[in-house]
């Protein structure tokens, strides 16, 4: 063998896979700070933060977020804020769980609400809610 000079060719620039319709969305990635932002919340309350995550969770987060992201009797922080009708999440500012809400207000099958009554996950976040107004 002798020494050739090996090319390596790319068809675009590396840049501009961060930018345009094929870019990756890193905030699709279950290990991202971003990813948990949208599924537990805010770290930033700022109203371009907000619009920031309104454009990501429906610019693909949502679907990453379903796929990766279940929990019986639970929802991510963006499926209430931004998919969730305003009328719903005030109704569910009344009860005292998440899954009491989420059966209540009709957004659980009846595979999820099984489980919810199988497994005591009311009783679970009460017993989380106590918990965290005793700190």
């Amino acid at each position: 063998m002798d020494d050739a000079e090996v090319v390596i060719t790319v068809s675009a620039p590396f840049w501009t896979m961060l930018r345009g319709p094929g870019a990756y969305r890193y905030w699709t990635n279950p290990c991202s700070s971003d990813f948990r932002e949208l599924v537990f919340g805010l770290v930033d309350e700022s109203p371009n933060h907000i619009r920031l995550l309104r454009n990501r969770w429906h610019d693909g987060g949502e679907n990453a977020v379903h796929q990766h992201y279940w929990e019986a009797g639970r929802r991510a922080w963006a499926w209430w804020r931004f998919s969730c009708p305003l009328r719903e999440r005030r109704m569910a500012l009344k009860f005292r769980a998440e899954a009491e809400a989420i059966i209540a207000l009709g957004f659980a099958d009846e595979e999820e609400r099984a489980q919810i009554a199988a497994e005591g996950i009311i009783e679970q976040q009460l017993a989380e809610a106590r918990r965290a107004e005793e700190r």
